[in-house]
This record gives C-alpha cells, sequence and structure tokens, in this order.
C-alpha cells in the first residue's frame, strides 16, 4: 500500500507521464526547439522518474518490515530478562550477583519506542529537527537495551551456579539471541540508508531546477500554450495535470 507521505510523489510522476503522452499524440506537429522538451527526452525522463518513484515505495515497505522484525524481537526482551532473573535466584547465586543481574533486568523493562506500521517512520523531504531526534532516540534506545541485554549475560557468564536445562535460558541460546538482535537492528540501519539514497534520487529527478519533471512539465505546458493556443485540446488537457514541487524548509 502506499504511503501517504510518497502520494504526492506518485501523482507528479503519473501526471507526468500522461502529459508526455498528450505531447506524443501531436506527431509531427509537436516540435518545441528546447532539447528538454523533445519526445525521446520525455519519454526516458518519465520512465526515471516512474521507477525512481517506485524504487522508492518498495525500499519503504522493506523498511517498514526491518522496523517491525526489530521491535517484535525487542519486545520479548522484558518477559525474557524475568525469566533469566528467576532461574539465577533459583540457583544459589550470591546476593550480590542476583543485584547485579537485577540492576540489567530493570533496565530492560522499560517500554521500546515503537515506530507505528500506519506512519512514515522517515519524513519524505526534509526531516524536521524535531523528527530527526525522535528516530536517534529510538535507535539509541534499542542500542541500550542491547548493551543492558550483554551485560546480563556476561553475569551469568561468569556464574558457575548457572546451568539451566530450559534450552532457551542457556549462555548459548542467549548470545545466539543477542547476535539476532544485533543483526535486526543493522537491517533497520541498512534499509534507512537505501529509502534515503532512493529519495534523493528521485527528488533530484522530480524536482532539479530547470531539468526536473516540475519545471519540464511547466515549460511543456507553456510551448502548448505558445504553439496551439488556449483553445486547443492540447492545452487544455495539460493545463489540467497538475505537478507541483513539495514545501522545503
Amino acid at each position: 500500500m502506499t504511503n501517504a507521505s510518497e502520494k504526492g510523489h506518485l501523482r507528479n510522476a503519473t501526471a507526468f507521464t500522461e502529459l508526455v503522452a498528450i505531447c506524443s499524440s501531436l506527431g509531427a506537429s509537436y516540435r518545441p526547439s528546447n532539447p528538454l522538451l523533445a519526445l525521446t527526452a520525455l519519454g526516458s525522463q518519465s520512465n526515471a522518474a516512474t521507477e525512481s518513484v517506485n524504487s522508492v515505495m518498495a525500499l519503504l515497505n522493506d523498511y517498514y518490515n526491518a522496523v517491525n522484525l526489530r521491535q517484535s524481537g525487542f519486545a520479548e526482551l522484558a518477559t525474557l530478562s524475568s525469566r533469566i532473573l528467576s532461574y539465577f535466584r533459583s540457583c544459589g547465586a550470591s546476593e550480590e550477583r542476583i543485584n547485579d543481574l537485577k540492576a540489567y533486568h530493570k533496565k530492560l523493562q522499560g517500554s521500546t519506542r515503537r515506530k507505528p506500521s500506519t506512519a512514515a517512520p522517515v519524513p519524505a523531504d526534509n526531516p524536521e529537527p524535531a523528527a530527526q531526534r525522535v528516530i536517534s532516540t529510538s535507535q539509541l534506545s534499542y542500542d541500550q537495551k542491547s548493551q543492558h541485554f550483554l551485560s546480563m549475560i556476561d553475569i551469568l557468564m561468569k556464574e558457575p551456579l548457572y546451568s539451566p536445562l530450559e534450552d532457551e535460558l542457556t549462555v548459548a541460546q542467549l548470545s545466539e539471541r543477542h547476535r539476532q538482535l544485533l543483526a535486526s537492528s543493522a537491517a533497520v540501519q541498512t534499509q534507512k540508508r537505501l529509502l534515503d539514497n532512493a529519495r534523493a534520487l528521485r527528488n533530484e529527478l522530480l524536482y532539479n531546477k530547470s531539468s526536473g519533471v516540475a519545471d519540464v512539465a511547466r515549460a511543456i505546458k507553456q510551448y502548448l500554450r505558445a504553439a496551439f493556443g488556449e483553445q486547443s485540446a492540447a492545452w487544455k488537457q495539460a493545463v489540467r495535470l497538475s505537478i507541483s514541487k513539495p514545501r522545503t524548509k
């Protein structure tokens, strides 16, 4: 499903494709002197713009999936750390070591900041400082939780009395769980970089001054108005197609 923050870009790319089709339908009578308005150039630009928009939407879905996988993995830490602490208390460990483990357990009970799957985790264009701070804080939270969990594992490794028969509580399995958490967090950052790069390319193709889709579309309309007049079907069709640049700060 197309994210709300991406719909404006999709509409722009679609409108540009329709505008190119109007120009193409004019045949030999369409003969602008500006090379940017030549049909071959317009066709290539339309294809590139559409591909860039589709690429962003695909990568946005990949990013959401990575965020959700990380969230589900870290959400299990609170319950898992409670089980670990209970077993540690039962195995005969000293009160001092129990308190050490309990300190990290408490840190893992805090709620992990979740990015709802229905809201864009990254603004489509020129993220505002406040939004950037939320993302940075969320990432820091996951990094801290991962470190707290690793500290718990380190305490367990140094306690010879800790030898659970329950497979999911063994040091080996807990270490593997920690590795998976690190991998899920790294995957989010990888998808974030890919998404940012794809958005930068899309914005360049659609909104670059003079040569981007938005400005070329305006030039096309000016040519149609001059060459065929305001009463022509081509002009009337073209003027109904809205292609606008997003607001920037």
